[in-house]
Formats: structure tokens, sequence, C-alpha cells
């Protein structure tokens, strides 16, 4: 399925964005996706407690898992620039706990109405140009369409520093409610040096 999908920023030189729905993804994609994953996510390996970066076969396993839809933002060269990865089985979420989520949308969980956005990514080289709106709008798109929730974890690097969280809120004002923390966890670390004492 392939969508195109212009930047909500409102700027008029932001091209219109292919995105591509794969439920597995082709082969020929795999290697420059994870080379995208790797560029995108390895910061986070040092900027949050919890583990961002999949291995290589971990990316692979979730590339060729069908119930994770991939939506895949391709340039004019058909070069991947970004990628979102949605789903409807939350099991396949390993970090989540799918009961936390059923018990509080019990509903939309019982009639296969309640996604989970495991991760969106665009090339750095392409940040601020619509590649992450485009595909945001293109899965917002289909929750509308069916009626649904759509969850989602960041990290504090992400929504302090970064502030994502609220360029994905004025993403989704007037799409939905206005996004809301469902859960916090907190990482904590106790010096016992010599030198602190």
């Amino acid at each position: 399925m392939t969508h195109a999908a212009a930047d909500h920023v409102g700027a008029s030189d932001v091209p219109a964005w292919r995105v591509e729905r794969h439920d597995v993804l082709p082969q020929d994609l795999l290697g420059p996706l994870r080379a995208l994953y790797i560029r995108s996510f390895d910061p986070l390996r040092s900027l949050a407690a919890a583990r961002h970066v999949l291995t290589e076969a971990e990316f692979a396993e979730e590339m060729a898992d069908e119930a994770v839809s991939k939506y895949v933002a391709l340039g004019d060269d058909g070069e991947p620039v970004g990628l979102t990865t949605f789903t409807l089985d939350l099991s396949t979420v390993t970090w989540v706990s799918a009961d936390f989520y059923a018990r509080r949308w019990p509903e939309q969980a019982a009639t296969g109405r309640l996604y989970y956005l495991g991760y969106t990514l665009a090339d750095p080289a392409y940040h601020r140009r619509g590649v992450f709106d485009a595909m945001l709008t293109v899965v917002t798109d289909r929750a509308i369409a069916d009626d649904a929730i759509i969850a989602w974890d960041m990290c504090s690097f992400n929504v302090d520093t970064a502030r994502l969280a609220d360029g994905i809120a004025a993403l989704l004002s007037g799409r939905s409610t206005p996004p809301e923390v469902v859960d916090t966890q907190r990482y904590y670390a106790a010096d016992f040096s010599r030198s602190t004492r």
C-alpha cells in the first residue's frame, strides 16, 4: 500500500513523501533500513536507560513479522528516508504489558482497535523536512478509520530534550484527544564508592 503524505508544519517547500506499508519488509530494503535505524537510534545507547537499539537479528525478525506493519517513507530516488512500526498485536512489543493496555481500553483491545506504535524514525539528514510527519499522518489516518487507540512510549531524552512529545501533540491536534502520559518508569542509581561517603 502506498500513500503520499505532505508535511503538516505548513512549509511550502516541503515535499510530499511517498509512504509504503509492508507486512513483511522486502529483502532489498532490509540493509538500507537497518543502516538508517542505526544512524537514527545509535545516540540513544548512552542517552536513555532502557535499551533502544535492537540487535541485527531482532531487527530482521521484526521486519519479517507480519503482525508488525512497517511504514517506509521513500525519497524521490526511491531510497528509504524513514520507518515506522505499528501493530495491533501488543505481544510483539516485548517491553510493554498488553494486559495494562487491555485493562485501560477493554473495548478497543477486544475488537482489534488498540494499536502500538513501536518507533518512528527519520534519516537525520531529513530531519525537519516532513518525513516524521508524513509517516505519522498515514498511521493516524488508519487509526481514525478504525476508531482506534494508539499507544507509544518515549524516553525522557526524546520528551524533554528533543521535544518530540510536543511535536507529536501538535501533529495530532484536532485529529485525536491530546496525548496523555499513562505510566512512568524511572531508573535509579546509588553511588557506594568511597569518594562519595
